[in-house]
Formats: structure tokens, C-alpha cells, sequence
């Protein structure tokens, strides 16, 4: 299945609310990543955590937006600048949550595999007998 890439601004938007992933997020925006590829390439090397954090904090703020804003600026410049915030904004979130993912687990590309002794662990922690799931399980995750 091909990415199309969205053109206007309210179609650009109406991709970034059907939560693309990563990747489909990176094929569409390339400008973008590159954009936000360029900045992390830097903090990821320096490995300072105060300002990963800030990052972190930085990313978790949604931009608030009014429905009136919306609904009757759909094609001027500042419409356009919010919807590449929210590119640039989504593109971090993403990009610092694969970062920690990766960091955790010291795998840095493929699948993350259980070895057998967590494979068991987890699998008493989340399920009951023929691996139905505990109750309460559900809300925590």
C-alpha cells in the first residue's frame, strides 16, 4: 500500500488525526524529518538527559487550537504553520519514543524477542490459566 502524500494544509491535518506511524509519518513529511532528524542527531549525541527530558516535556504539550480557528482559516499561512508544528511535534513524540525503546531494550533495529525466562514472567504477570488475561490487566496497560 502507497503513502499519497497530503497536499494541502486541512488534508496534511487530517492525516496527522488518523495517527499514522513512524514511519508513514517520515515518508509523507520528508522535509520535516529531516528538519527534526537533524536536531535529534545532535541531542542523541550528546546523551544529556536534562535536555531529552525537556524534549520529552516539550513534545507531551499538544498545541491548543480553537474549532473556530479551524474552521474559518483552512487555507491562510497560519493554518498551514500549525499544521507543520504538529508534523514537526508528532515527528519528535515519535522519534524519542523509538529513542527509549531502543535504549531499553539494546536492540536498535528488529524485533525486540522475549528470551524464555521473561517469555514466562510475562506471561504469569499478564494472564491466568490458557492465557486469559487477569482482570485489571487491561486498565493498567
Amino acid at each position: 500500500m502507497s503513502i499519497k502524500t497530503p497536499i494541502s494544509p486541512e488534508q496534511r491535518l487530517h492525516f496527522l488525526q488518523q495517527n499514522p506511524s513512524f514511519s508513514q509519518l517520515c515518508t509523507a513529511c520528508p522535509a520535516q524529518w529531516q528538519a527534526v532528524r537533524g536536531e535529534l542527531e545532535g541531542v542523541f549525541a550528546r546523551q544529556d538527559a536534562a535536555e531529552i527530558k525537556a524534549l520529552i516535556r516539550q513534545s507531551s504539550t499538544r498545541i491548543d487550537y480553537h474549532a473556530h480557528f479551524l474552521s474559518g482559516e483552512r487555507q491562510g499561512r497560519a493554518f498551514a504553520e500549525l499544521v507543520s508544528q504538529q508534523e514537526r511535534q508528532r515527528l519528535i513524540e515519535l522519534a524519542l519514543r523509538q529513542y527509549a525503546f531502543s535504549v531499553a531494550t539494546g536492540v536498535t533495529q528488529g524485533k525486540v524477542r522475549f528470551n524464555l525466562w521473561n517469555g514466562l514472567i510475562a506471561q504469569r504477570l499478564l494472564f491466568e490459566r490458557d492465557l486469559v488475561r487477569k482482570p485489571g490487566v487491561d486498565a493498567a496497560l
